[in-house]
């Protein structure tokens, strides 16, 4: 067989294996291959084929190179470009080996084609839920005091129209959501006063 060949076959047995993942991403909540999850299976698979695998950490670029041990002319590279990673606490040497193993994980994950989630998608998707659960928070809230300014409308209408015209608005609607508040307020404590 050929480098193709057996890096082919190498795939499909791999993936006849039904690998587990172990990684676990708690921010975004998905789970992982690590390479404790496959490398020892691609070593096995990898001796059975006779090929040979090489990892390269480059200062742009990580590369993986897999070789026909039969025919040592015949070789892959797999390329993916360098980036630092920041992770909050790491030393300047933990950050190199934790660029080392993501890299390392990345082309492995290329070469054998080692099928994953979408990462970036559960981060992004994440980050949206978050910010909409936030603004439909706001907006609950600015209609809840709107509301509650509109049941009390007619008993402090005056204090209603005092408040407008100081804060140069027309109506409720053109209040910022710091002046709603603010107006609630004064209605309530007004209502309290009263009791």
């Amino acid at each position: 067989m050929n480098i193709y060949e057996k890096i082919q076959q190498a795939r499909i047995e791999l993936q006849e294996m039904n690998l587990k993942k172990s990684g676990f991403n708690k921010f975004a909540n998905f789970k992982y291959y690590d390479l404790k999850d496959f490398l020892p299976e691609v070593n096995t698979i990898f001796n059975k084929l006779k090929l040979f695998s090489k990892f390269d950490l480059l200062e742009e670029k990580a590369t993986l190179t897999i070789i026909n041990a039969e025919k040592i002319d015949e070789l892959v590279i797999f390329e993916s470009p360098k980036a630092e990673i920041t992770l909050k606490g790491q030393n300047a040497l933990q950050m190199i080996g934790s660029t080392h193993t993501y890299l390392k994980r990345y082309c492995y994950l290329n070469a054998l084609e080692i099928i994953e989630d979408d990462e970036i998608n559960a981060t992004i998707n994440k980050d949206k839920k978050q910010h909409t659960k936030k603004a439909a928070t706001a907006e609950e809230k600015r209609k809840n005091m709107e509301d509650y300014i509109a049941k009390h409308t007619q008993k402090y209408q005056q204090l209603i129209d005092n408040f407008l015209e100081i804060n140069k608005a027309e109506s409720i609607k053109d209040l910022t959501d710091e002046e709603v508040s603010n107006l609630a307020r004064g209605i309530l404590k007004r209502e309290k006063g009263e009791k």
